[in-house]
C-alpha cells in the first residue's frame, strides 16, 4: 500500500474495522481520570451524546459496500475463532519461547505453560494433565527444544522451498540496486553549518574567559551548551552520510541466503516475542494431545494439530501472481494438519540409510566407521531396520577399574596409527601389537583419523583404500633407494647389504624410474 510494505495483517483489519476507513471519525470517546481507590489514571468511556463525530466523503479509503462486507467477514472471523473474549494470556503478551501462547491441550483447551524452565533444561506441559484435573488425559511432557525443532522444521518445509529462496533473493536483489541508485546525500552544506558553530563557540568561549560580569557569563555558557548540542546532531549526520556513501551494495546470492536459512531456530531466537506473534498468526491456536509410542513402554508422544493459513503468508510474498493463480476455493481450504512431536533416537534416523547402504553391498565395518561407532552399534541399528526390534544397549560403562576410559581409546592413538600407516607402510596388525590393543581398534583409529576414505567407499559401496603396507622396514627401502641413486654395485649386492631379496631391489628400482618418467625395464 502506497509503496510501504510495513503492514500487518493485524494493522489492515483494525484500519478495515474502523469507521475512519469510510471517512467517519469520532473523537471524545473516552477519558481518563485518576482512581483514589486504584491509586492510577483509568480510561472510561463517555457516553454518545458527548461524542464528537465528523463525516468526510474525501477521507474515505474504501467505499462503503467493500467496508461493509469487510465488517462481516471480520465479524464472522472473530465469532469462529477459539480466543474470543479469551484476554491475550502473559504469554501471548510477553513470551518466554516460540511457542509460547500458541499451545493448547486438546483435552482440556487450557495453554500449555512452562512446567520447568532453568538456564538449560525448559519443558512444556499441561498443569491439568499433570494433577491429573478436569479429566485432562494430557501427563506427559516435552523439551521446549523438541518442541520448536519439530514445528519448525514442518514450517521451514512447507514454506521456505527453493522456489521461495529464490524468490526472495531476487526482490532482495531489486531491492539493493534501488537503494544503490539513490541520490547521494550532499554534505556540503552540513559542513559548511558545522565549521560555522564551531568558529562561533570559541568566540563565545573566548568572551566568557574576558567577561568579568557573572551574569553575562552564565548567559555566555548557556548559549554554549544549545549551540554544542546543535554541532553534535550535525556531526552525527554527516558521520551517517559518510557511511551511507562508503556502503558497498552486493547482490545476496542463493546460496547465502540457504546459509542464513539453515540456523532457522537461531535467527528467530534473537527476537522471541516478535516471532512467537508471527508463528501465531501463521499456525493459529495448536492443539496438542499424545499417544503411546509402540514398542516403548512408558513413553508418548505428541500430536500436534493446527490449520496454518499458508495461503496468506504465500499471497504476501508473491503478491497477485499468487491471488490470480489459485481459484477461491482451495485459498479458502485450511485443512487441519498434524505433525508428530517426539525425540527421534539417533539409531531410528540412521536406520533406513544403514539398511540401504548394507543392502548395496557396503559392509558394516564400512557403515561404521563412515559414522564413527563401533561395528556392533552399526549391526544392531541394521538389524532394527529390517526386523523392528529396538535395539537393548545396556547403561554405559565410562570408567574401567582403573579409572582409565577405554571406549574412546582409538581416538587416542589415531594420528600415530595413521603416520605408522601411511609412512611407516606398517600392517594392521604389527600397529596393534605396538599399542597393545585388537586389530579393528586400529582399524577403527585409522579411519578416525583418514575419514574421507570410509566415507567415499560407504558412498560407492567399495572396500575402503586404507593405505598400502611392507612387511619390511622403511629404513630398508631408504637403503636400497640412496645405493640405487648411487649406481656403483649390482642388484645382488644391494640386497645383500640391506638385507632385502634381490627382487624387492628390483621393484624399488622399477618404482623410481616411474616416478621419474622413465620406461620401466622389461
Amino acid at each position: 500500500m502506497d509503496g510501504w510494505d510495513g503492514w500487518s495483517g493485524t494493522a489492515v483489519r483494525k484500519l478495515l474495522w474502523s469507521p475512519t476507513a469510510i471517512g467517519v471519525f469520532v473523537w471524545n470517546k473516552t477519558r481518563r481520570e485518576y482512581d483514589w481507590e486504584q491509586e492510577k489514571t483509568v480510561k472510561i468511556r463517555n457516553p454518545h451524546s458527548e461524542w464528537e463525530v465528523r463525516y468526510d466523503r474525501k477521507l474515505a479509503i474504501v467505499p462503503m459496500e467493500r467496508w461493509r462486507a469487510a465488517r462481516r467477514k471480520l465479524a464472522a472471523m472473530r465469532r469462529a475463532s477459539p480466543l474470543t473474549g479469551r484476554k491475550p494470556s502473559r504469554n501471548q503478551v510477553s513470551s518466554t519461547t516460540l511457542f509460547s501462547g500458541t499451545l493448547f491441550c486438546e483435552y482440556c483447551g487450557e495453554e500449555l505453560k512452562l512446567i520447568r524452565s532453568t538456564e538449560k533444561y525448559k519443558q512444556l506441559g499441561c498443569f491439568n494433565g499433570l494433577a491429573r484435573a478436569h479429566e485432562c488425559k494430557l501427563a506427559a511432557s516435552k523439551s521446549v527444544r523438541i518442541v520448536e525443532e519439530c514445528l519448525l522444521a514442518y514450517l521451514h518445509d512447507a514454506i521456505i522451498t527453493d522456489s521461495q529462496i529464490e524468490a526472495l533473493v531476487a526482490k532482495a536483489n531489486a531491492d539493493l540496486e534501488s537503494e544503490a541508485q539513490k541520490p547521494q546525500v550532499n554534505t556540503a552544506p552540513l559542513k559548511a553549518k558545522i565549521r560555522k558553530l564551531e568558529t562561533t563557540i570559541k568566540k563565545l568561549v573566548v568572551l566568557i574567559e574576558e567577561e568579568p560580569d557573572e551574569t553575562l557569563c552564565v548567559a555566555y555558557n548557556h548559549r554554549v551548551k544549545e549551540l554544542q548540542k546543535e554541532l553534535n546532531t550535525l556531526l552525527t549526520k554527516v558521520r551517517d552520510a559518510v557511511a551511507v556513501k562508503k556502503r558497498a551494495l552486493k547482490p545476496l546470492s542463493v546460496k547465502k541466503a540457504k546459509e542464513y536459512l539453515s540456523r532457522f531456530r537461531e535467527i528467530l531466537k534473537q527476537d522471541i516475542p516478535a516471532a512467537a506473534a508471527a508463528i501465531r498468526t501463521l499456525t493459529g491456536p495448536i492443539k496438542i494431545r499424545q499417544e503411546p509410542i509402540p514398542g516403548r513402554k512408558d513413553s508418548n508422544r505428541w500430536i500436534a494439530t493446527f490449520s496454518p493459513d499458508l495461503f496468506q503468508l504465500l499471497r504476501g510474498m508473491a503478491g497477485d501472481e499468487l491471488r490470480t493463480s489459485l481459484p477461491p476455493g482451495e485459498r479458502a481450504d485450511q485443512r487441519p494438519l498434524e505433525v508428530v512431536i517426539d525425540k527421534i533416537p539417533k539409531y531410528e534416523r540412521l536406520a533406513p540409510e544403514f539398511k540401504r547402504l548394507h543392502e548395496s553391498g557396503v559392509s558394516i565395518q564400512t557403515i561404521a566407521a563412515s559414522n564413527g561407532m563401533a561395528w556392533k552399534y552399526a549391526a544392531d541399528i541394521i538389524h532394527f531396520a529390517e526386523t523392528g526390534e529396538r535395539p537393548k544397549w545396556g547403561a554405559r560403562k565410562e570408567k574401567t577399574g582403573t579409572g582409565h576410559d577405554n571406549s574412546e581409546k582409538y581416538k587416542e592413538i589415531a594420528d600415530e596409527v595413521a603416520r605408522l600407516r601411511d609412512e611407516e607402510k606398517m600392517t594392521f596388525p604389527r600397529i596393534a601389537k605396538a599399542f597393545g590393543v585388537h586389530e579393528a581398534t586400529t582399524r577403527r583409529a585409522y579411519d578416525h583419523a583418514r575419514p574421507q576414505a570410509v566415507r567415499e567407499a560407504a558412498a560407492t559401496g567399495d572396500t575402503p583404500n586404507r593405505g598400502t603396507y611392507s612387511h619390511l622396514p622403511q629404513d630398508i627401502f631408504k637403503t636400497i633407494r640412496e645405493l640405487l641413486l648411487e649406481g656403483k654395485m649390482t642388484a645382488a649386492e644391494i640386497a645383500a647389504k640391506a638385507g632385502c631379496s634381490a627382487n624387492t631391489v628390483y621393484r624399488v628400482r622399477r618404482k623410481m624410474k616411474s616416478e621419474s618418467g622413465e620406461a620401466p625395464a622389461a
